[in-house]
This record gives structure tokens, sequence and C-alpha cells, in this order.
């Protein structure tokens, strides 16, 4: 494990050095601060938008980074040829495959737990009040960012980072369209497009059951069996993804 951690911190260096990186971050800590100023709009609700909206920046901020630098960390090893010296040290192709994933993941999830800490400090400022399922919903989010990693990492070997990105972002949206994609289907009773999305249900991965942001400010929270079930499908659905990676990076003449 001491080379997959290796490369996992080297990761997270080269993450951190990323222009993008900042660049992603200042928008996000900027859209947060200006939460404020939404929330005026709505009468008596200015706290719960003020929440909404930062939460769904941190969200999509994280996302980018996830899609725009991990779709790029094997590209450039590649297109360097510094994967083969890599290779060359006695390192095998999984702790590679594994080290980016969790050096990307570790870098992600850092600027998550920043971005989430200027939010609570500024909520806290602003006179809101910190509930549990805020730290859910962040929760959730990780869960989330855990499957988006995997399927970044997936393809930024096997093609360009702009397609990558292009292909990481489609398997977002579907993720979080999958559920109303099947029951839209069922309930129009499209009989010839069913077997379709029966398909793509079960292919892509349903990214509904790590949201929880609709708990934050509603007084409620998840049953804890459903908190763990998305747990388990979320590292389920990563680990077969990384075992496809792998798969695929064996066969791969470098």
């Amino acid at each position: 494990m001491g080379k997959v951690i290796a490369i996992a911190g080297n990761t997270v260096r080269e993450v951190v050095r990323d222009k993008v990186f900042y660049i992603l971050v200042f928008f996000a800590v900027l859209l947060i601060a200006v939460s404020k100023a939404l929330g005026w709009i709505s009468m008596e609700q200015d706290v719960k938008v003020m929440k909404d909206f930062s939460i769904a920046a941190i969200n999509l901020f994280v996302l980018l980074i996830t899609i725009f630098l991990g779709t790029t960390l094997v590209y450039k090893e590649i297109d360097k040829r510094t994967i083969y010296t890599i290779l060359s040290k006695d390192v095998g192709r999984w702790q590679f495959v594994l080290g980016k994933y969790f050096g990307l993941l570790a870098a992600a999830s850092m600027c998550m737990a920043g971005m989430t800490a200027v939010f609570i400090v500024y909520l806290l400022v602003m006179g809101g009040g910190v509930e549990a399922s805020l730290f859910l919903a962040v929760g959730g989010m990780l869960l989330e960012l855990m499957l988006i990693t995997s399927v970044s990492l997936l393809f930024s070997g096997l093609t360009s980072p702009v397609l990558s990105a292009f292909i990481t972002f489609c398997f977002f949206l579907l993720g979080h369209s999958v559920e109303v994609l099947r029951k839209f289907v069922e309930e129009f009773e499209f009989q010839g497009l069913e077997p379709m999305a029966n398909a793509i249900y079960y292919l892509f991965p349903n990214l509904e059951n790590c949201n929880f942001k609709m708990y934050v400010g509603s007084g409620t929270l998840p049953e804890a069996a459903h908190v763990l079930w998305a747990a388990a499908y979320a590292a389920g659905y990563s680990a077969a993804l990384i075992g496809i990676t792998l798969v695929i990076y064996r066969r791969k003449d470098f």
C-alpha cells in the first residue's frame, strides 16, 4: 500500500497546483457569499434559500473539479510519457490506478470540506443554524463524488480530456435522471422504450440514492437503512468501475 499512498499523495499535489482548481474554488466561495443576497428575495425563507444555494454551489464546483482535473490525470501521464517511468519502478498497474483514484478523491474531498467550512462559518455569522441534515447532505455529495471520480478515471486513459469530460458529465446527468426516465416510460406505457429504459436504469448509477439535499431545513432525516444502502451502493458501484478500469489498463500498451 506504500506505493499507492505515494502515488495518491503526488496526485493530490498535482491537483492542488493546477490553476483550474483555484479558479473553481474561488467561484464556489463567491457564490456562497452572494447566496445571502438571493435569500433576501424570498420572504422569511432567506436562510433556507442560502443553505440550498450554497450546497448546490459546493456540489457543482466539486463536480467540475473532479471532471476537469480527473479526466486529465492519466491522459497527461501518457502524453508526457511519465507513465513509463512510473511503471518501470516496480509499480503495478493496479497500484497506479488506485493511487490516482484515492489521490483525486482526497483532493476533491478536501476541497469540499474547505468550502463546507467556509459555508458553515458564513451561515453562523448570518444568523443561521447548523443541523444534522446539512452534514448528511455533504456526506451524500461525498458518496456521489466517489462514483464520479471512478467514472472520470475510467475514461481519462481511454480518450481525450474534452471527450472524457463530456462523457463523465453525461454520466452525472443520467445518474440523476434514470429514476425519472424509467417512471416516465412506465407511466405513459411506451412499451417499445421499456427495454432501453430498463437497460439505462440498471447500467448507469442512480445518483439520486445519494441525494440528501432535500432534507436540509426540512426538520426530518431519512431512515438509517436508506443511508447505509446509499453508502453500500456508491462503494459497490465505484469498486466495479475501478475493477473495469484495472482490466482495461492491463490490456493497454504502456
